[in-house]
């Protein structure tokens, strides 16, 4: 699928149409990352949360302080 079918434009130069296919890409890829968690019931903000736990499970257990600052960083 070209990506001017898809979005039904033209594009002022290459540089352009390379901006517009990143944002478009970026997009459709959040969609479906927040509709699998869907599937799961769980929110991005849980998902970064088990992410962090499976990144440090040899250093278990956690905190919470060391879990927010792994958030916020």
């Amino acid at each position: 699928m070209r990506l001017e079918d898809e979005i039904k434009g033209r594009f002022r130069n290459e540089y352009h149409k390379g901006l517009i296919n990143l944002t478009y890409t970026t997009r459709v890829l959040g969609y479906r990352f927040i509709q699998d968690l869907k599937k799961y019931d769980i929110t991005e903000q849980q998902y970064n949360v088990l992410r962090i736990l499976r990144g440090f499970r040899a250093e278990a257990p956690l905190s919470i302080g060391f879990i927010k600052v792994g958030i916020i960083e």
